[in-house]
């Protein structure tokens, strides 16, 4: 395993990219462990991860380009199994979040969206379950897209849909 430090920048799960900015001693429920300290990229949350952790923490990639970005359009839209239950549903978005192949995030967030949409026209709304991993899959996603394009939050959608072309940073 990898050997890392203070400095190094590292994504970690739904966190996202995150830069090591400590190694510290903690003692938490009486018991002393040895943590890294993280401040995430876009805010100012500072996260403690147990240095047996750290074999969670995945390396930073390098920025897509745009016709990468444009061929997630192309991801399948049936990467959810609607027919698991939430318990279920959840662990396989956990496994997908730890595979940090953006990919499967863009589909599974397409998956979700057009439950999403197909749910409006029965009004009806999406499960506590999928509305959280819809939230972290656009947060990745954003992070990610938003490396290359100038990019607005809401306009994610469009763009993985083909809707909108994506716009290269200048």
């Amino acid at each position: 395993m990898k050997k890392y430090g203070i400095g190094d920048k590292i994504k970690y799960g739904a966190y996202g990219e995150c830069l090591i900015t400590d190694m510290r001693k903690e003692t938490i429920g009486g018991k002393q462990r040895d943590f890294f300290v993280l401040s995430q990229k876009k805010n100012s949350c500072t996260i403690l991860v147990p240095f047996e952790k750290a074999e969670c923490f995945r390396e930073v990639k390098d920025a897509l380009s745009v016709d990468e970005i444009k061929a997630l359009r192309l991801v399948d839209r049936n990467a959810v199994n609607w027919e698991l239950d939430d318990k279920s549903r959840d662990a396989e978005f956990k496994k997908i979040f730890d595979r940090d192949e953006i990919s499967e995030i863009a589909a599974a967030f397409l998956s979700i969206t057009e439950k999403q949409n197909e749910l409006k026209t029965k009004r009806k709304k999406l499960r506590v379950t999928d509305l959280n991993a819809y939230k972290v899959c656009e947060r990745i996603l954003y992070d990610e897209l938003s490396r290359t394009l100038d990019l607005q939050a809401e306009d994610l959608v469009s763009i993985l849909n083909g809707e909108l072309e994506p716009v290269a940073k200048q």
